[in-house]
C-alpha cells in the first residue's frame, strides 16, 4: 500500500491523505475525514544527514508552500536542533510536534 499521513488539526477535527512520490518528496492532497472537504496539501522529506523530517503545508488554491516544520525523534534530538526546531516552528506559529 501507499503510505497514509493522519492529522488532527486545532480544530480537533482529523485529516487524511495518501501521500505520493514527488521528486525528493512524499506529496498528498488532505480531505477532513468526515466531510472528505478538501483541505490543502502536505508534502514530507526525510533528511538523513541529521535524522530529520521536513513538512510543508499548502492550503487550498495557493501555489506557494508554507514554512519547513521539522520534526525528529525526541532522544535523536541535540539541544542545539532543539532550540533550532522550536525557533523555526515558532516563527509559523505551528506548535512543536513530538
Amino acid at each position: 500500500g501507499k503510505p497514509r499521513f493522519d492529522e488532527q488539526i486545532s480544530s480537533g477535527q482529523w485529516v487524511f491523505g495518501i501521500l505520493e512520490p514527488r521528486g525528493e518528496w512524499l506529496e498528498g492532497v488532505l480531505r477532513l475525514r468526515d466531510t472528505v472537504a478538501d483541505h490543502g496539501k502536505v508534502r514530507l522529506k526525510y533528511i538523513p544527514e541529521r535524522d530529520i523530517v521536513v513538512s510543508n503545508f499548502q492550503f487550498p488554491g495557493d501555489v506557494l508552500w508554507g514554512e519547513d516544520t521539522i520534526a525528529c525523534k525526541v532522544d535523536n534530538m541535540s539541544k542545539e536542533m532543539f532550540r533550532t526546531t522550536i525557533a523555526i516552528v515558532g516563527e509559523s506559529g505551528e506548535k512543536p510536534r513530538t
